[in-house]
């Protein structure tokens, strides 16, 4: 595994250039689930990201959008699910369907699937899609050598699909900038979210509630984070060295494809 830093950046100045620190290795890969490509187009950007990084762009919201870092020059593209934890769009698809559309409509360029994949018949699935690959969120945060806190990875491993849900809450309640009239998240349980769900106006109006939640992280009470997991995490149920789950996906999607193969 590759120990170059992990840093998501938002489009502004000061993030475009902050991040073209990131991009000096040539294994560099630059993941935009940029609203208007256009803005790492500008000359600025290029300068700063430079002419060695890897776009991919994460395309798991509307075809319409695919064409766009297509033309830009994307070297992959990610078709995600609705299945996927953290954000997409409230009217997405499912991976099954969506896959093979998005890798027929940008063909040549590479596809990897994402959303409810977590272990190696989901890689097997993905391939017989036609994607290249999967990309895998949820399966990897549950590894030992994870960054995320031991409360959320600990709450992956519990957790079950039918406690996923999407929503805006955590986002309102955590202040975030994502634009959530059109985004939302797939989250496990919250207390934040029984306590506003259906009451997202309400809450983005009273600030001494999100001022509340804010205390209730440093307590402790909450986890630092909302613990962001696909449908997939019932396929969840210890923390693997990377390396080894890796190895385990191969041979499970070697294995699937050969049973499927089978007369």
């Amino acid at each position: 595994m590759r120990n170059e830093p992990v840093f998501s950046v938002q489009g502004d100045a000061e993030l475009i250039e902050r991040a073209g620190h990131l991009f000096e290795s040539a294994n560099t890969e630059f993941l935009c689930a940029a609203r208007d490509l256009r803005t790492w187009s500008r000359p600025e950007a290029r300068a700063a990201i430079q002419h060695r990084m890897r776009a991919r762009e994460l395309a798991g919201f509307t075809t319409r959008k695919l064409l766009s870092p297509v033309d830009l020059g994307a070297d992959v593209i990610v078709a995600q699910g609705t299945e996927s934890g953290g954000h997409g769009a409230r009217r997405g698809r499912a991976t099954l369907p969506f896959v093979p559309v998005v890798v027929d409509l940008v063909a040549p360029v590479a596809v990897l699937a994402a959303g409810g994949i977590a272990d190696g018949r989901g890689v097997a699935a993905a391939l017989v899609l036609g994607a290249a690959g999967a990309l895998i969120g949820t399966r990897f945060q549950a590894t030992s050598e994870s960054l995320a806190d031991a409360a959320i990875t600990e709450a992956i491993v519990r957790g079950r699909a039918q406690d996923t849900e999407r929503n805006a809450v955590l986002d309102i309640a955590r202040g975030a900038r994502w634009p959530t009239t059109k985004y939302t998240a797939r989250t496990l349980g919250h207390p934040y979210l029984d306590r506003w769900r259906g009451r997202e106006a309400e809450l983005a109006a009273d600030p001494e509630a999100r001022a509340a939640y804010q205390t209730d992280v440093a307590r402790g009470v909450v986890p630092p984070l909302p613990v962001w997991a696909g449908e997939g995490v019932d396929l969840v149920n210890d923390l693997p060295p990377a390396a080894d789950l890796v190895a385990a996906l191969a041979t499970q999607a070697e294995n699937a494809l050969a049973r499927a193969g089978r007369p």
